[in-house]
């Protein structure tokens, strides 16, 4: 190879290093990450209290209801959501308030059943789950559903049915899951767009319990529910089809799009589905490949536990963002 060739082409990875150094920064100077852990922004620091209460939702939402769970994620709860009344004036923020719910809902389960909070809680912080912003119109705590209703929405119009889906933690192991259910939701998921229709998303589907549950033990985010999940996905994106420094993350968007296509088709097939986060170290992403024979190619997105719901089940009420906080007109 001649020596201006190999020069033109070894310019690409400087500017690809040049490009992530540029989003590391921009991370660096905005995410819950190191120094900024000292003293959050409103946004780093309603996110933290996001992430807190939703975790508590969870917890509320499990199919076995385990006694006083998550005492420190409640009370770190309370302290986020009295810091950002206090520094930041959070009466109306519609977070704020969710979080006011979710507090109230996690003393009216524990009252409901006897059980004595002051056992892990001061009479300070029992307080601060009184209720207080328990009649707006926030969202908090988990919701009831029944799989005979669950899925009356799965074939109306697209607003009532996107609406209509909620991530399911609780199934009914006694049924089986039809592959063909699962493949028919595939096949209407991978009509998803993608950059220049490149299609690089995959999907590996684990049938066999035991596989499943040695996965499952590789994410972090299933405790509670993770081994009654009858059917594994873990879905993936190609780098084998994108070109160049500026594509860099299109594996993200793409996957990202085809994921969410694939939830709705599972849906309408009257399956539930939850999805999983995968967020891990260096070490777990080779285990991860090794123990699921995913390709080196292949860029994990994200698992999906997909199963029949259970005859009754709870999942997060989950408050979402208003329109107008998530807009901008230019």
């Amino acid at each position: 190879m001649k020596f201006i060739q190999r020069l033109r082409l070894t310019r690409e990875y400087v500017r690809l290093l040049r490009a992530m150094v540029h989003d590391y920064l921009r991370y660096c100077r905005h995410a819950c990450i190191g120094w900024n852990r000292a003293r959050y922004g409103e946004g780093q620091l309603e996110g933290r209290m996001i992430a807190n209460y939703h975790v508590v939702e969870k917890g509320l939402s499990m199919p076995n209801f385990r006694a006083f769970f998550g005492v420190p994620t409640v009370k770190t709860l309370i302290r986020l959501a009295r810091e950002g009344g206090g520094r930041f004036g959070w009466c109306d923020n519609i977070n704020y308030l969710a979080a006011c719910r979710v507090l109230h809902a996690y003393r009216e389960r524990h009252e409901s059943l006897g059980l004595d909070l002051s056992q892990h809680f001061s009479a300070d912080q029992i307080q601060a789950m009184d209720g207080s912003g328990v009649q707006c119109q926030a969202l908090g705590g988990s919701e009831d559903h029944l799989r005979e209703s669950y899925f009356s929405a799965a074939n109306s119009p697209f607003a009532a049915f996107a609406k209509s889906r909620h991530s399911c933690r609780s199934f009914d192991s006694a049924v089986p899951v039809e592959l063909d259910r699962i493949l028919a939701a595939v096949d209407t998921a991978r009509h998803s767009p993608s950059v220049c229709n490149r299609q690089c998303w995959r999907v590996h589907i684990y049938q066999d319990h035991e596989k499943g549950q040695e996965l499952l033990a590789l994410q972090e985010g299933n405790r509670g529910f993770g081994h009654n999940i009858p059917v594994i996905l873990v879905i993936t994106a190609s780098l084998t089809v994108f070109d160049g420094y500026r594509e860099r993350n299109q594996a993200y968007l793409d996957g990202g799009l085809f994921s969410m296509s694939l939830m709705y088709a599972l849906h309408h097939e009257e399956l539930g589905c939850v999805p999983l986060c995968w967020l891990p170290s260096c070490e777990r992403d080779r285990e991860l490949r090794r123990a699921g024979a995913i390709p080196d190619d292949q860029t994990v997105m994200m698992y999906m536990g997909v199963g029949v719901p259970a005859d009754e089940f709870r999942a997060p009420a989950s408050q979402k963002r208003s329109v107008a906080e998530i807009t901008t007109t230019h």
